[in-house]
């Protein structure tokens, strides 16, 4: 799965997202793709490590609430959203 974007400091922003199986698991792998506006110019690798660990903590915090059993519990008791609804 892909998604793609821009903005005034941003001349490319693409994400990738790729699942895979992993010893039993699925495995999320992230490619970012990232073009900044020459106004960034020598703050590139610092907002690339910083864009990386922001991933990092992503992907950590997405693992968390996915092997979490109580959180699918309490999904549970969520209402449905108008879209899920049957009509």
């Amino acid at each position: 799965m892909s998604f793609a974007g821009k903005g005034p400091a941003v001349k490319r922003l693409e994400y990738h997202y790729r699942l895979k199986p992993d010893n039993g698991g699925t495995r999320l792998d992230t490619e970012l793709d990232l073009e900044l506006s020459d106004l960034f110019g020598l703050a590139t690798p610092v907002i690339q490590r910083l864009t990386d660990r922001e991933l990092d903590h992503a992907h950590s915090t997405l693992k968390d609430i996915l092997e979490n059993r109580e959180v699918h519990e309490k999904v549970k008791e969520l209402p449905e959203h108008r879209h899920h609804k049957k009509s």
